[in-house]
């Protein structure tokens, strides 16, 4: 599945200014409105700000779900980032220790025992799969054995997360993992797509009364809207808590 995002226009000026800009008309609507995604049908929006919070059990967006929310998650994000940054460098010296390679192949031998198991099930649902040609046969929920491995290979990395990393990430690509992990840290690229965005409203609305936005999987659903703003309202919190199908509309003023 992959994430699309849609800017949603009528008059005939911004459907040619969104195509100079790489967009195709991706879906016709009700009252000769139309749906738009960049890319001529090769490129998705996976990764994309938009829809980029998930706050299950927190509320809806806009009714309880507000800016700060977004802030407090991005903070989190960030915290996680520099514990992984942390767990990577400490990984980087463990490859470089006297012991590494003999905790490296006690480490892989013992986590083999547990994917050998799990490739089983996974064998198994293939196998009916080819014999009975039913896709949903691939997308079985594991059984209580299956979970249980599941939940022990988790402990079992979990255990040492500094040996896990130092294990998994080959030593010739550990310095480029580290860097990338830091530059994403300095590169805000949130802000830069909503920057993005909103350059492309505010030209679209030159040539309409307001433009709707959205993002969907694959193919749109039920479509909503759930949010009114003007241009100099939007922030950045405001596509980033737009659930799937949840279209906002943007006004001049």
């Amino acid at each position: 599945m992959c994430q699309f995002n849609l800017i949603i226009i009528k008059t005939p000026a911004s459907a040619a200014y969104l195509e100079r800009l790489g967009y195709y008309l991706a879906y016709p609507l009700q009252y000769d409105y139309t749906a738009w995604c960049w890319g001529r049908q090769q490129f998705c929006n996976c990764g994309s700000v938009a829809g980029s919070v998930v706050l299950k059990g927190k509320g809806k967006y806009p009714e309880t779900l507000c800016h700060n929310d977004y802030r407090q998650t991005l903070q989190e994000s960030r915290r996680y980032l520099q514990e992984q940054i942390v767990v990577m460098e400490a990984a980087k010296e463990r490859q470089l220790t006297a012991g590494f390679a003999e905790e490296k192949a006690k480490f892989k031998e013992e986590e083999k025992k547990y994917l050998e198991r799990l490739k089983k099930f996974d064998m198994e649902r293939y196998a009916n799969y080819e014999k009975y040609h039913d896709p949903s046969a691939l997308e079985s929920p594991p059984g209580e054995e299956e979970s249980a491995l599941q939940n022990e290979l988790i402990k079992l990395r979990e255990k040492d997360p500094v040996l896990f990393e130092a294990v998994s990430t080959p030593v010739e690509l550990m310095a480029e993992t580290l860097k990338r992990l830091k530059n994403y840290g300095i590169y805000d690229r949130r802000q830069k797509e909503f920057r993005y965005y909103r350059r492309i409203f505010s030209r679209l609305l030159k040539s309409e009364d307001c433009v709707y936005f959205t993002h969907i999987w694959d193919r749109p659903g039920e479509l909503q809207l759930v949010n009114t703003l003007a241009l100099q309202e939007l922030r950045i919190s405001d596509l980033a808590l737009l659930a799937e199908n949840d279209v906002i509309r943007i006004r001049r003023w």
